[in-house]
């Protein structure tokens, strides 16, 4: 009995070992796998209008990048002089796991309108997700931001997407409206505009617009409410020869 049990101990130690040398093998394997390769600059895109655009193309001296150091630290730099000057810089540490990369770092912030300003100093924590070569700041109402290697594109499905089909009814409205406004020399018109509120739209607003196609005079005003109280008004307008821009909350 006991030289019929022995073969069955041995192929039992056997088995252990090979469960064992695996495991080992496995976990090496593991230990080798290099993280993504995200050290470097990367700068902000966000979408307007469908496409993703780089957000210093607007000009003015805008940039919005951030530095990953391969010893693990960060710095972020955001610059805005378009209606208002802004300036943000963030630096700290960052960690990759898995298809994350989690940045634990110290914003300053200064910004100034006009003659009103504000500057705040506070911890700064963001979750960035790799996807297809990408570091993405994901956010609601499709506002996310894009972080793309500085001197690189966005995938082209992303910069170049292809339109979805209009509404017909949308379309003949559009076709009326240019017919009929072509016509006039001078116009004055009111109305309201209703949206989802994405990509920073307002909800509700009401606008005037006023026009004089001879002196290419123009004046435009929305007002933008929240359940009927106006909590921002905008407004351009020009003499035919100049243009200003009114933004206050």
């Amino acid at each position: 009995m006991s030289n019929g049990a022995q073969p069955e101990v041995a192929l039992t130690r056997n088995t252990f070992q090979m469960l064992a040398l695996f495991a080992v093998c496995v976990t090496l394997s593991s230990s080798n796998q290099k993280p993504p390769d995200i050290v470097g600059k990367w700068e902000a895109w966000i979408k307007i209008d469908g496409p993703l655009t780089r957000y210093g193309a607007s000009g003015y001296g805008s940039k919005w990048e951030i530095d990953l150091l391969a010893n693990g630290h960060y710095s972020e730099d955001i610059v805005n002089h378009i209606m208002a000057d802004v300036v943000s810089h963030t630096e700290g540490t960052y960690k990759v796991v898995g298809t994350k990369v989690y940045l634990d770092g110290v914003a300053k912030f200064v910004s100034s309108e006009g003659d009103k300003s504000a500057s705040h100093t506070g911890p700064e924590k963001q979750t960035l997700n790799i996807v297809r070569g990408m570091l993405v700041l994901p956010r609601s109402d499709d506002n996310s931001i894009y972080y793309i290697r500085v001197g690189k594109n966005p995938p082209d499905d992303l910069l170049h997407p292809k339109p979805g089909p209009s509404d017909s009814k949308a379309v003949a409205i559009i076709h009326q409206l240019e017919s009929t406004y072509s016509g006039f020399k001078l116009y004055v018109d009111q109305g309201t505009s209703t949206s989802t509120g994405k990509a920073f739209e307002a909800k509700h607003a009401t606008f005037t617009t006023s026009f004089d196609r001879k002196t290419h005079k123009f004046r435009y005003e929305a007002k933008l409410d929240d359940h009927g109280q106006v909590y921002k008004t905008t407004g351009a307008w020009s003499d035919g020869k100049k243009s200003w821009l009114y933004d206050s909350e």
